[in-house]
């Protein structure tokens, strides 16, 4: 038999890059290999991306437009800005960022964690890395391929104009992916249990939905509460049309701060705790 050739350890740590790499890896793989992720993700992008991409590359077209990304009118509903692709990004959402801090909570893998080379920031950094890398095979991959597609099939032959707009889907694409991962993990950082995080995110923003829009009837102001409608204003915003009319601009920028900010605050101040109690 080969004798096994053993390099001896010369007391060296494994370096910082690969640590926070593999941390993102597993998030990666650990979404992908979930049975309700799949699931989740397939038939989004099949009722969500598949069906108006083919309608909009079919339909003739001098060149990709906002227009057509996020108001052209697809048997009833739009692209980025209907209803089923805030739904599909709630659902996908709350499944990736379920157990992104409460697996750590259940296994007590803090003190593992923070005994290496990496602090805080670097560990809320390669989860959010993670989350953000899933979300956008659904977020922003379909619809950059669905505007290239479109590009392609156009009459005419000038392409800045669509150039713009790609460069617009891209940048909606990355703040779809990444808005609401922060609201997922401070719930995944408030409890051990997968399914509750995951119920919870869901089911949250879901119910700011309803409030949104029931109380909006009183005030348009209350359509900031509904998460769905400010992921749709942000989209208008980005692809260059603005807010609407109706809606005060400084409380959408104190909304987006609300949805990011102090969710992130909290769980940093959770992971402290549980750093210290470990």
């Amino acid at each position: 038999m080969r004798s096994i050739k053993y390099k001896e350890w010369s007391g060296g740590k494994t370096r910082y890059l690969t640590r926070l790499s593999a941390m993102i890896i597993r998030v990666i793989y650990s979404s992908f290999t979930s049975k309700g992720i799949v699931a989740i993700f397939v038939t989004g992008i099949v009722l969500v991306h598949a069906f108006p991409g083919v309608v909009l590359v079919m339909t003739p077209h001098p060149r990709l437009s906002a227009w057509m990304l996020i108001r052209e009118s697809l048997f009833g509903w739009t692209y980025l800005t209907s209803g089923i692709f805030a739904i599909f990004t709630f659902l996908l959402v709350s499944g990736v960022t379920s157990n992104l801090i409460s697996e750590d909570l259940r296994n007590r893998s803090f003190v593992v964690y923070f005994s290496r080379p990496i602090g805080i920031t670097e560990y809320l950094i390669a989860k959010f890395s993670g989350a953000f890398s899933v979300m956008s095979f659904f977020c922003l991959l379909p619809p950059v391929v669905i505007s290239l597609m479109i590009m392609a099939t156009q009459t005419s032959p000038y392409y800045g104009d669509g150039l713009r707009v790609l460069m617009m889907t891209v940048v909606a694409g990355i703040f779809a992916s990444m808005f609401f991962i922060p609201y997922g993990m401070m719930l995944s950082s408030l409890t051990k249990k997968k399914l509750y995080a995951g119920i919870g995110t869901f089911m949250t923003l879901s119910s700011l939905t309803i409030v949104g829009e029931f109380f909006s009837t009183f005030s348009p102001q209350w359509k900031l509460v509904n998460p769905m409608n400010v992921l749709h204003y942000s989209f208008e915003v980005i692809f260059g049309y603005g807010l609407p009319l109706d809606i005060d601009g400084r409380l959408y920028v104190i909304t987006l701060f609300l949805y990011t900010v102090p969710p992130v605050i909290i769980t940093i101040l959770k992971i402290i705790n549980e750093g210290e109690g470990a």
